[in-house]
């Protein structure tokens, strides 16, 4: 994934405040800051399969994972930006939530790219169905299936939407 996404009409940036569900009593929407400030700049994206390696995510996974509400998200190849989006309702793109020294923080977590995507870039993000929204939140082995890539993503379109 490249770095930005839309939802509610809104392009949303790293370093951008953006709702995030959590699982906390029940299903909660959060307004977090997207991308966790480190030495080299601003942590947008983990891969997902590598998520519970990396000292910098592994707490996150396990306490802490969230879904990102997103209409579309975008992609550029040779300078175009595409989007990438789904017939019929939101996307919840997988996420995972920690504390930094700023405050409660988001990254999105990736994977291969498959399908239309594979066709602009070799990362998309991790897509969960509206369905499993709930499991991926609670359960672990549920989360590490999708973000290893253990599920296809049906259903995505691309649109071209400007140049550079």
């Amino acid at each position: 994934m490249c770095g930005r996404y839309l939802i509610e009409e809104r392009e949303i940036f790293p370093g951008s405040r953006a709702p995030v569900f959590v699982a906390r009593d029940g299903l909660q929407k959060k307004e977090l800051t997207w991308g966790i400030p480190m030495k080299s700049g601003l942590l947008i994206n983990a891969r997902g399969e590598t998520v519970t390696e990396k000292p910098t995510f592994r707490g996150a996974f396990q306490r802490g994972r969230c879904l990102v509400p997103a209409a579309e998200f975008y992609e550029w190849n040779q300078g175009v930006k595409y989007a990438f989006f789904q017939s019929g309702g939101p996307l919840y793109l997988a996420g995972i939530e920690r504390e930094t020294e700023r405050g409660r923080r988001f990254v999105i977590l990736t994977r291969e790219a498959e399908g239309v995507v594979a066709k602009y870039h070799h990362r998309m993000p991790v897509i969960v169905p509206e369905a499993q929204a709930k499991t991926y939140l609670k359960e672990r082995d549920y989360a590490l299936f999708l973000a290893s890539g253990g599920q296809r993503t049906e259903g995505l379109k691309a649109e071209r939407r400007s140049e550079g």
